[in-house]
């Protein structure tokens, strides 16, 4: 990793175009810099952040906002885009906005983001120092407002690199992302299909415990208080697909009562 700065200039000659760049020392030094015979007007330092790795920080910006078809040409760093568009790249990537809490009106935005993290196809098997490096660079993404993200590395845990601590941390955090974002979303039925999918999604993570072998008496007892702290809608999504499993017997019977 390579601290430093990401930086947003304008410049006048060129309205409507934003430029996102990095540098490793102070951004008004490589903003002068730029000012060259070819440029008419001196470039306007507009915005900049600190962060541990600069050189991730850019790119993943530039993703986001190429996603958004707002990138001049490839491999450049200018795009047709606001200010204020810009600004809200950079703060999203390096998590400048001033609420810690997950923002879920970015979900095309993160999902974006989330897709240009390398992760394993199929059932490739990888080591888990390598499981850890990707899981966590998609869970800071996931936890800023997009739940997918947070089960993709509950996946890896389970199918590349199994390990049962990890599958059911991330599965459990992508539960309550996934309620939080129901809850704040304001749909037709009044969040109520909404509510049903995180029950069903309750219901998955038993059934998955169980085909690996892996459920025990604390994942019926995280059920159950996930499931009381929801509501009816939560409830029923859970039970109607709980039954929709060929549990054994002394299973589902424990399912079913949680």
């Amino acid at each position: 990793m390579k601290p430093g700065y990401v930086y947003v200039l304008t410049n006048e000659s060129m309205p409507g175009i934003v430029k996102v760049g990095r540098t490793e020392r102070q951004p008004e030094i490589r903003s002068k810099e730029l000012q060259t015979t070819g440029v008419p007007q001196p470039f306007r330092l507009e915005h900049f952040v600190f962060v541990d790795d600069c050189p991730t920080a850019e790119q993943q910006i530039h993703t986001l906002l190429e996603s958004k078809g707002l990138r001049t040409s490839a491999s450049r760093e200018f795009f047709n885009a606001t200010l204020q568009e810009v600004i809200e790249a950079v703060e999203l990537v390096t998590c400048q906005r001033s609420s810690t809490e997950p923002d879920f009106r970015y979900q095309q935005e993160l999902a974006s983001l989330a897709a240009a993290v390398p992760t394993p196809t199929g059932n490739k098997a990888i080591d888990r120092d390598e499981a850890e490096k990707i899981t966590e660079r998609l869970a800071k993404i996931a936890r800023r407002g997009y739940p997918l993200g947070m089960k993709r590395c509950a996946e890896i845990f389970e199918i590349n690199s199994p390990s049962t601590p990890r599958f059911k941390h991330y599965w459990r955090e992508f539960l309550e992302l996934a309620r939080a974002e129901s809850i704040r979303h304001n749909i037709a039925s009044g969040g109520r299909l909404s509510r049903m999918a995180v029950g069903k999604e309750t219901a998955e993570y038993i059934a998955r415990c169980h085909s690996r072998g892996w459920l025990q008496d604390d994942d019926f007892s995280f059920v159950s208080d996930f499931l009381v702290s929801g509501d009816q809608f939560q409830y029923e999504g859970y039970i109607d697909q709980i039954r929709r499993y060929n549990f054994p017997e002394s299973i589902r019977e424990r399912a079913e009562s949680a």
